[in-house]
């Protein structure tokens, strides 16, 4: 079931006021009405059942009722690397890898990709880029959003994930030609990998250079950067991920 959230800490039997921008979302997406309950998550990430009370024009009153189980995080932790594609696909990827549980995106510039944007928009684009993120969370049931940064060049990508070596996290790069694997045949042994997708482009002579990926591919077919983004992850959360489990209510 989505969720949305509170800015304060709950209590069970203490009325609260949502109101502002997530009152506006509830109020508008929603024909709330008194004495509907409703999952509300609070500052410390707790999810709470409660009833709506009473609603105005910009905000509703609810009485939480009881607190519910907390759905986990994947034990699989995703650090995708995507090279930069047009808005409206970056867009879908933010949304459909929020949902399907990815832990980090980073999205880099490669010789055949989409350019940075200037500095001064970068922290616009990624701000709102959290906020599809965000909303992808509150839609799926996830808890916490991932994390969304810019590297002007996949050799930089160290600095994203500096708490782990290359050595410690394996390093998967889609590719169509080549030698590579089946996506489905890798032996992960360790919570985390790093999954690079290239641009529509394809990779320039010294994109991948030096970084000691392991190529694999999805198949037989072209994929686009955002399918093959979204499908590699789904192999992924299947095979060693939480996509099996039986979901959290």
């Amino acid at each position: 079931m989505s969720y949305f959230l509170c800015s304060n800490v709950i209590q069970i039997g203490r009325c609260f006021e949502i109101s502002g921008e997530e009152a506006g979302h509830i109020l508008q997406s929603r024909r709330i009405q008194i004495g509907e309950v409703i999952h509300v998550q609070d500052l410390n990430v707790m999810r709470f059942e409660a009833r709506v009370e009473k609603l105005t024009n910009r905000s509703l009153t609810v009485l939480p009722l009881k607190q519910l189980e907390t759905p986990p995080e994947s034990p699989l932790r995703i650090h995708l690397y995507q090279a930069l594609v047009k808005e409206k696909a970056l867009d879908l990827i933010i949304q459909k890898c929020t949902e399907l549980g990815v832990f980090r995106i980073c999205f880099f510039q490669s010789q055949y990709s989409q350019r940075l944007p200037q500095k001064v928009d970068l922290e616009k684009k990624r701000q709102r880029w959290l906020r599809v993120a965000v909303e992808a969370c509150k839609q799926s049931g996830r808890t916490t959003p991932p994390d969304i940064f810019f590297i002007s060049e996949l050799s930089k990508f160290h600095q994203v994930s500096g708490e782990s070596s290359i050595e410690t996290i394996p390093t998967l790069c889609l590719e169509t030609s080549g030698d590579n694997i089946p996506l489905d045949r890798i032996v992960l042994e360790g919570s985390d990998i790093r999954l690079i997708v290239g641009p529509e482009g394809g990779w320039g002579a010294g994109d991948l250079q030096g970084h000691g990926v392991q190529s694999v591919h999805l198949g037989p077919r072209i994929l686009r950067s955002e399918t093959a983004a979204i499908a590699a992850l789904t192999i992924l959360q299947f095979l060693y991920g939480d996509l099996k489990q039986a979901p959290v209510y």
